[in-house]
């Protein structure tokens, strides 16, 4: 597993503990202390980052059903899903998944 997903023991995530290039969007504000920030892209789209000060809860099923569940909701969503695994991050277990979507006037969005 990279270095940079084990979480060192005496360090506590914040809000702040994720970083990303948001460099062209317009920033709305922290709309929730400590747990909710908003941005807006040139284009009008809303970006959102929560926070959860908790380790993720996997529900009790198979891999198979899981992927299932997720595939279900992406289908309605318009796209497709490529992958689905469970993986140990810093502890935890979470769910990796990757989807495409058809973009307009072409191409795939992944």
């Amino acid at each position: 597993m990279p270095s940079w997903f084990q979480r060192k023991p005496d360090v506590k995530p914040t809000i702040d503990s994720l970083r990303f290039d948001a460099a062209d969007w317009t920033y709305q504000g922290e709309q929730e202390a400590g747990r909710l920030r908003v941005w807006q892209t040139p284009g009008g789209d809303p970006v959102a980052l929560y926070f959860f000060d908790v380790a993720p809860t996997i529900p009790d099923r198979s891999l198979g059903e899981l992927c299932d569940f997720y595939r279900s909701g992406i289908k309605a969503a318009g796209a497709e899903m490529v992958e689905c695994a469970l993986e140990p991050v810093a502890g935890a277990t979470a769910i990796r998944m990757l989807m495409k979507a058809p973009q307009q006037p072409s191409g795939r969005f992944y």
